[in-house]
Parts: structure tokens; sequence; C-alpha cells
């Protein structure tokens, strides 16, 4: 009897270490990231503008160029990759990207901007989104794009 259990303790000690292996491959496979949790809110929809700044040229600080948004005013983010704006009487479409949660890429967003590059998204919230172009630095001096949008 002894002798049996013996012959099969390599074979119990085996089974266990495959169970346990399988189960730890289980369980860490299994996981969500923090991402995943986190980026439930999405630029998804429209967004009404509150308030739309673009430094350009020397003393932007001092001077920068402040549109208020009105009623009527929009950013609406469609899934097909467009974004249809529209301040005062200037309308407009977009194409757009989601590159992360926080960059988005939007067609000639910045001041004087021709292309298309990253622009960082500085709140995301339920209700407000916050868009910044990145500062360029010309000759002619910085230029940005800092754009405000709730719902």
């Amino acid at each position: 009897m002894m002798k049996n259990l013996q012959n099969k303790q390599p074979l119990i000690v085996s089974s266990l270490l495959l169970f346990f292996a399988g189960l730890m491959i289980g369980l860490c496979s299994c996981k969500k990231s923090l991402t995943d949790v986190t980026s439930t809110v999405s630029v998804i929809g429209k967004w009404s503008v509150v308030k739309d700044t673009t430094y350009a040229g020397v003393n932007t600080g001092a001077n920068p160029e402040v549109y208020i948004g009105k009623a009527g005013d929009y950013f609406d983010f469609r899934t097909d990759g467009y974004v249809y704006t529209k301040e005062g009487a200037v309308l407009d479409t977009l194409s757009y990207s989601m590159l992360s949660n926080s960059q988005i890429v939007i067609q000639s967003f910045g001041p004087g901007a021709v292309g298309e590059y990253p622009n960082n998204i500085a709140t995301i919230t339920a209700h407000s989104l916050d868009i910044n172009s990145p500062l360029f630095t010309p000759p002619s001096g910085p230029q940005q794009r800092k754009l405000s949008l709730s719902r």
C-alpha cells in the first residue's frame, strides 16, 4: 500500500503544479487595466462652445483672441471621424482621430495650422472637454489654440 502511494506521489505533485499554473495564467489574463476603467468618457457627441482662445504673434499672453461661445455654437464629434463645428456664422467640417485618452488629432486645429498633429486633451469629464493645440514658437511669436467645451 505504501509502495503504491509512493509511486503516485510524483504524479500528484505534477498534477497540482499544472493546476496552479493554469489557475495563475487564467487569473492574470482576465485583469482589466486602469485605462479600460477610466476611458468611459468619450468625446463623441455634441458639445457647446464655452470659450475658444487663440494665441498668435508677439505678446500673445497679453493679447489673446478670445471667442466666447454663444447659444447654438457647437463642436459635434461623430463616429465617422469628422467633427462638425459652428462658431457664430462660421461652419466647418474637420477630420479627427483619437490617439489616446489624452491626445486627439484634429485637422487644421491650431492657429495658422496646416495639416494634422496631436492636440492635448487637458480635461475630459461627462460635462467638460478642454483641448489645447501644441505651443508653436515661430519667429513671429508663440502660437496656440485652447478650446473649452461643455455639455
